[in-house]
């Protein structure tokens, strides 16, 4: 049954989609919010870092870079403007990039992994209705599995339903768990220096212990979220994994890679 909070977006959705028509966030076309053409043109610009903080070592693989227009546009769109209808776009968008891959570093998301998404304070899940962070995990999960689904539906209420069932299985999936749960709602990490970004996650999140005591084995640990910039969240995440999986490897994998300067002014990410 739907939320009071989930009726008022679709309406809102169906008011605004009526009016504007939903168009390309690259080229403007009208059909999607990323065309078929932009899509095909889009490619991997895969970059490795690793992040080295407290003796925890993270290596991030980021498919593309926040400097690509349709990257910035869609990621603004889905996480900031709040669109879950460009949900299926973003699976896409991740699974033609994820496939681009060099054979080399695809291997590492495919050979006894799990997946772990970035959680969301309740408060922000319930407020955005989704996590950007999962919706990517599934996207690669689904590649890596060789289940790809193309469909791209925008209506609201059906994507609410899969939500729904999906967060309800999450815990018990072999290779997609909640294994973090975000403690402390903390506040934006858009224009904040590098030192005021780690501050800002001390303690952010701990272990879902309901998760953790069925995980078997698994050799990587692979977390996932929409954009690394000093690599904050991702290790704090790592670092509290790493202080219960002493003996997994864990690494991580964003859909973009975004300089410390980049900031949101006026709603835009610059």
């Amino acid at each position: 049954m739907p939320t009071l909070l989930e009726k008022t977006r679709t309406l809102f959705t169906n008011v605004v989609n009526t009016i504007l028509p939903i168009a390309c966030v690259s080229c403007g076309t009208i059909g999607d919010y990323v065309c078929e053409y932009c899509l095909e043109n889009l490619h991997a610009k895969s970059r490795i870092q690793t992040l080295l903080v407290n003796m925890i070592e993270l290596p991030v693989l980021s498919l593309q870079t926040i400097h690509t227009k349709l990257i910035r546009e869609i990621i603004h769109l889905y996480k900031y403007d709040c669109v879950i209808q460009a949900s299926g776009t973003i699976k896409r968008i991740v699974q033609k990039l994820y496939t681009e891959l060099p054979n080399e570093e695809k291997k590492a998301f495919t050979e006894n992994v799990i997946f772990v998404p970035i959680p969301l304070h309740t408060s922000r899940l319930k407020w955005r209705g989704y996590n950007q962070s999962r919706t990517i995990a599934q996207a690669l999960l689904e590649e890596s599995d060789g289940k790809i689904n193309t469909n791209n539906t925008h209506d609201v209420s059906q994507y609410h339903a899969k939500l729904k069932v999906d967060e309800s299985k999450l815990a018990n999936n072999n290779r997609l768990i909640r294994l973090l749960n975000r403690s402390l709602k903390t506040k934006t990490q858009v224009g904040k220096t590098q030192h005021d970004r780690h501050e800002n996650l001390k303690n952010a999140f701990t272990l879902n212990f309901d998760a953790f005591k069925g995980l078997k084995g698994a050799k990587t640990i692979v977390l996932v979220d929409d954009v690394v910039t000093t690599g904050s969240t991702l290790i704090e995440a790592a670092t509290i994994l790493k202080h219960r999986l002493p003996y997994s490897r864990i690494i991580a994998i964003t859909l973009a890679q975004a300089p410390l300067n980049y900031t949101a002014k006026n709603g835009i990410l610059l």
